[in-house]
Formats: structure tokens, C-alpha cells, sequence
């Protein structure tokens, strides 16, 4: 909160996605700090920036904080039982876990800060997508695109978890080259998020648990939206039925990364019930991933680029109809 710098991660892991240098600063415009137009151009950006980007660099920071000392002892823990199990001294053992706890081990504050940079999806990017970031870290850009790192890193994140993990550009083929425990972790998200999506396939329909059924981007027909506007059904969301038989929504939209899994599993729940042979089925899976885009433009942080991407418009309004849009 005081000097506006993260600490894990390096000044590029932040949710705030902007360039290093502040762009309403006496540093970028190049004027004497002690200054009065310095000191106007710092107190102006002080201002400008308190009650947005610094406050939410403070609450990232806050998350990372907490998911560092989580890893932190969680292999402090992982070591001390492994060491324990080759019979290493008690007394010994206890000293390697306080040595980790004390921050004296380099490679367990390398592993807690990469799960704390990680689990805020602050993590690097591809070569394509860091190229691109570059562009949309410039300040004007921010008026339109104030995110990308962290919903690029959030798709990614969906993409392992479900099916399409074996796609390129999910990073699952690169951590599985990588071996040990980043391997099995990448094969364990893969196949728990496919298990996830089938049964939460199962249950979007509301057949296999009574009164209970989870919903996706909801129905494009005017009758059917119509049905689920008296039955009181909210899109991307548990619903439960009421003892009066009403029902009640309790909204996963920002469960990320698996409320992408659940989106996805409930758009093809919904849209299979109409498929009539099996290819059909399969063209179906494979697009699901439409359902996971459904759901990430409804995420406040995405709303300045959909706007952007709605003004191409529908594929049938011709130029001019696009260009008014625009």
C-alpha cells in the first residue's frame, strides 16, 4: 500500500498488468521529482491510482501472502514426513522443517512463491501471449483491456482441467515433458477435471440428483428462456429446489478455474439433449470450450474487451451496419 511494488513475482506479476513505469508520474514524463510540476505529476498519480490499481496490488498481494505461507508449510510438511519415513532422527527432522519455515531454504521459497504467483494466475505467459501483453500493458489500452494476464492464465488454467488439456497451447504437453512432480500434477489436474466435467455433465440435467441441477449460459430460444425465467433459473449457477417448490440460485461464475469445467459440462448437458446421432455428439464435445468463453465474458474484468469484440457485430449485419456499431 505504501510504495505501490509487489513482492512476489517480480513487478509484472500483478493483476494491474500495466508497464513498469507509472504512466501520471514525475519518472515517465521526465521532470524533476523535488519539482513543482514533478510533485504535481506524483501527487496527481498517487491520487489517481489510490482508490483502483494500488488498493487492488495491495489485495493481490494480500492472496499471495496467504498461499506462500500455505505451500510454505505444506512442504515443510511433505519433507518432514518423507524424511521421517526414511528414518532420518526426529530431532533432526524437526530442525529441516523449522529451517524451511524460516524461509532458509531457496528452493521451497522458489516452489511457495511460483504457487503464490500461480494460484493469483500472475504466472508467465507463452511467447505469442507475453508478445501481446505487451501491446495491452500500454496505458490506452488499459481504458479498454485493464486485464489480460490473468484471464489468459485463468483459460489456460480451465484448458488443463478438462478434456481439451491435450490441446496445444495449454502448457499440459510442456509440464509433462518436464517429469516429477510438475508432471504428475499436470496429468492429475487433466484427468480430475475430465472425471469432473462427465459427472458434472450428469448432474447439470437435474436427473441424476432430485432437485438439484446446475446450469450453463442458458437457452437462446425465446420459449425456452421463457421456461427457465418461471422456473427462476440464473445462468451459470447451482439451483435448488425449494421445499415450496420454488428455486433458489447460487451463482459458480467465479469459482475459477474449474466454473469454466462446470460451464463447459453444463452447456454440452444441455445442448446434447438435442444432438441426434453421435457424431453430432462428438462436434458438440469438441466445441464445448464455447461454453468456458460464455462464461469468462461475464467476469467484471472482461467486460471492456467483449465490449470490443461485440462491435464486429453479428456475421450477418454487412459493413455498414458494423461500421454504426462500431
Amino acid at each position: 500500500l505504501r510504495y505501490e511494488e509487489g513482492t512476489f513475482g517480480g513487478p509484472m506479476a500483478s493483476k494491474v498488468d500495466a508497464r513498469v513505469e507509472r504512466a501520471i508520474g514525475s519518472e515517465y514524463w521526465g521532470a524533476n521529482p523535488e519539482g513543482l510540476v514533478g510533485r504535481f505529476l506524483d501527487f496527481t498519480g498517487v491520487m489517481t491510482r489510490f482508490l483502483g490499481s494500488r488498493l487492488l496490488l495491495m489485495e493481490d498481494e494480500f492472496a499471495k501472502g496467504v498461499t506462500f505461507h500455505m505451500e510454505l508449510r505444506a512442504k515443510a510438511r511433505r519433507t518432514m514426513l518423507r524424511q521421517l519415513e526414511e528414518g532420518m532422527d526426529e530431532e533432526k527432522v524437526l530442525k529441516n522443517g523449522a529451517r524451511i519455515l524460516a524461509g532458509q531454504d531457496v528452493d521451497a521459497i522458489k516452489s511457495a512463491e511460483d504457487f503464490a504467483v500461480r494460484t493469483t494466475f500472475q504466472n508467465d505467459l507463452g511467447p505469442i501471449a507475453s508478445w501481446m501483453n505487451k501491446g495491452f500493458s500500454h496505458p490506452l489500452m488499459k481504458i479498454w483491456v485493464p486485464f489480460f494476464r490473468t484471464p489468459t492464465n485463468i483459460i489456460k488454467e480451465t484448458l488443463q482441467r478438462s478434456p481439451l488439456a491435450m490441446m496445444p497451447g495449454t502448457g499440459f504437453w510442456t509440464e509433462l515433458k518436464q517429469g516429477g512432480a510438475v508432471a504428475d500434477q499436470a496429468m492429475s489436474k487433466f484427468i480430475f477435471g475430465s472425471g469432473l466435467f462427465a459427472t458434472v455433465a450428469s448432474m447439470a440435467t437435474g436427473e441424476m440428483i432430485d432437485g438439484f441441477k446446475i446450469t450453463g449460459a442458458g437457452p437462446k430460444d425465446k420459449n425456452a428462456a421463457a421456461a427457465w425465467k418461471r422456473n427462476n433459473w440464473k445462468p451459470y449457477s447451482f439451483c435448488v429446489r425449494q421445499p415450496d417448490g420454488t428455486w433458489k440460485n447460487y451463482d459458480y461464475g467465479r469459482l475459477a478455474p474449474v466454473a469454466g469445467i462446470f460451464a463447459m459440462a453444463s452447456d454440452y448437458a444441455y445442448y446434447s439433449q438435442y444432438a441426434e446421432s453421435e457424431s453430432e455428439l462428438e462436434q458438440l464435445f469438441l466445441r464445448a470450450g464455447a461454453g468456458m468463453y460464455n462464461v469468462i465474458s461475464e467476469l467484471p474484468m472482461m467486460q471492456g474487451i467483449f465490449s470490443v469484440t461485440e462491435l464486429t457485430g453479428s456475421e450477418y449485419e454487412n459493413f455498414d451496419q458494423k461500421f454504426d456499431r462500431a
